[in-house]
């Protein structure tokens, strides 16, 4: 099975639906509570972004690099699953060489910085995504600045920005504290647990039909949410 086989068929697509040539230009945002799988979803994009010969910049705020890396290896194993351990091996070499995991502390993130860190590493022909996923983030006030000065990179560069960020306590209202954020966004997604996983809200939706998704509560892999009867 090749890169192409294994993310045509996932309902990833109806989420992310790139043109040909790769990454659009756009800045998209998940919200969510805390644990309800920002970051499953955030790896997810950008497994889908390397298995379409993108390279991705993962950035981890207040997480280690060996946190985001656990979370590659188990999504991309059950992504992988229809694979023979030898193919889903062959695949992965040639994805990872694509990825880099960047990390900050939560205290010293700004996107001023992680702009400034992105620019060095292009300059010295270390890394040039094409694809930047920033997950730890909160729902604050500060969040529509970050947003704004990735939204601004993304739009100057081509890239394809995602931010996944959490409400400040476990029964914050994500609607009213992403507001302010989904309006600079060109896709926005609420996740919200139910019996049969966790939903994906559209905030802000692409244009065209509008899927209805979930989260498998086995796997956390996007799923076609079951039609109600």
């Amino acid at each position: 099975m090749t890169e192409h086989e294994l993310t045509a068929k996932a309902a990833l697509r109806a989420l992310d639906r790139p043109p040909e040539g790769g990454a659009q230009g756009r800045l998209g945002l998940v919200a969510a509570r805390a644990g309800t799988g920002k970051t499953a979803l955030l790896v997810q994009l950008g497994l889908d972004a390397l298995l379409r010969g993108l390279p991705v910049l993962h950035v981890a705020v207040g997480e280690t690099l060996a946190h985001v890396k656990r979370w590659y290896d188990g999504v991309y194993r059950d992504l992988a699953v229809s694979l023979s351990a030898a193919e889903a091996r062959a695949v992965w070499e040639r994805l990872e060489p694509r990825r880099l995991l960047m990390a900050f502390r939560a205290e010293a993130f700004t996107a001023e910085r992680l702009v400034d860190r992105m620019r060095l590493l292009e300059a010295q022909g270390v890394f040039a995504p094409r694809v930047l996923a920033v997950d730890g983030l909160a729902l604050e006030p500060e969040l529509r600045d970050a947003a704004e000065t990735l939204g601004r990179l993304a739009a100057e560069r081509g890239l394809d920005v995602w931010l996944a960020a959490r409400t400040p306590d476990e029964n914050g209202d994500v609607d009213r504290e992403a507001a302010a954020t989904v309006g600079l966004c060109a896709l926005a997604v609420a996740l919200e647990p139910r019996g049969d996983g966790v939903a994906l809200r559209w905030l802000r939706a692409p244009s065209g039909a509008v899927p209805r998704l979930r989260l498998d509560p086995g796997t956390l892999l996007v799923r076609p949410a079951e039609r109600a009867t």
